[in-house]
Formats: structure tokens, C-alpha cells, sequence
């Protein structure tokens, strides 16, 4: 009896133990700290293609960069948070983004194909995704727009100022 109540506890043990390995792995990658912002986010996509059969493609500029790791961070839980929201919310089949250096900023976009985020929508108190966005983004400078596209689809631009937070490779 207390074999099985050991073995079951052990199995239990090692089971918590890999799922807490997984979530830190979704949340802050070993890729991030190990081949940049780039590739963190081009394995998110290809993940997220996996796990939810829609089309995700994304461009990193061939001027590469590195930021500092408050920035990457940053930029990796909002580019999580805009697919969990493309998945939950606008019925799309395809997500573009793309990662750049521009006018002195980084800069993120996601589009998407799907239904389009409206006014409404954007301004509920009880957004706590894009809240999370902006809140991320306040320290380091940065700013978040988000725009319904008139044909359907949403459009998310990221920009954080370089100036301090990126040097070139």
C-alpha cells in the first residue's frame, strides 16, 4: 500500500516538475537569452502554427540586432499575447509579423487575418491582454497601437525606442 501511495506521489512529483519546465519554457525561452529576440520569436510562431493550425509567418530584418534582455522580454510576452488573442478572438487563418529597426525604434507588427478588433472591444476595462501590453511597454518607453483593418483583420504595432537599449552586431 504504501509502494503504490510512494510510486503514485513520485509520478505526481515528476509530472509538476515537467509541466513547471514547460511553462518556463513558454515564457521566457532559453533561445531568448542564447540567439536573440529574432529567433525567440520565429520558434513562437512555428509553435503556435503547431498548436493551432493557423498560418503564421514572420520576418526578422537581415540587419540584425540585439536588444537588451528588459526589451526582448518585452517584445516576447506581447508577440505570446498577441496569438493567444488572435486565437481566442478573431477567427483568423493566417498571422504576419514581422521584427525591424525603424527611425530609431524596434518595432514589432502582427497582422491577421480574422474578424478585426473593434473600438469597443479595445476600450473594455477588463482587457487585460492588451493592459499587459501597455504595462510592459510604459518603462522602456515604448507604445502599442492597435487598429480594425476596414477589409477585416487587426493590425498590433510595437515600438521601443533603441537609444540605450540596443547596440548593432
Amino acid at each position: 500500500m504504501i509502494a503504490k501511495q510512494l510510486t503514485a506521489a513520485i509520478g505526481f512529483v515528476s509530472s509538476t516538475i515537467g509541466t513547471v519546465k514547460q511553462i518556463c519554457t513558454n515564457l521566457r525561452p532559453p533561445l531568448l537569452d542564447h540567439l536573440g529576440i529574432g529567433a525567440a520569436i520565429e520558434w513562437q510562431c512555428e509553435e503556435f502554427q503547431k498548436r493551432s493550425g493557423v498560418e503564421c509567418e514572420v520576418a526578422i530584418a537581415s540587419d540584425i540586432f540585439t536588444v537588451n534582455m528588459d526589451v526582448a522580454n518585452a517584445l516576447f510576452r506581447i508577440f505570446q499575447e498577441a496569438l493567444t488573442n488572435v486565437l481566442k478572438h478573431s477567427q483568423a487563418t493566417k498571422v504576419e509579423a514581422s521584427l525591424k529597426e525603424e527611425d530609431g525604434n524596434v518595432v514589432l507588427e502582427i497582422h491577421d487575418n480574422g474578424v478585426g478588433i473593434t473600438e469597443n472591444q479595445m476600450s473594455k476595462r477588463h482587457s487585460f491582454g492588451l493592459l499587459g501590453m501597455r504595462e510592459r511597454l510604459y518603462p522602456l518607453g515604448g507604445t502599442v497601437s492597435i487598429n480594425g483593418k476596414d477589409q477585416g483583420g487587426t493590425i498590433l504595432t510595437v515600438s521601443i525606442p533603441v537609444l540605450g537599449t540596443s547596440t548593432k552586431s
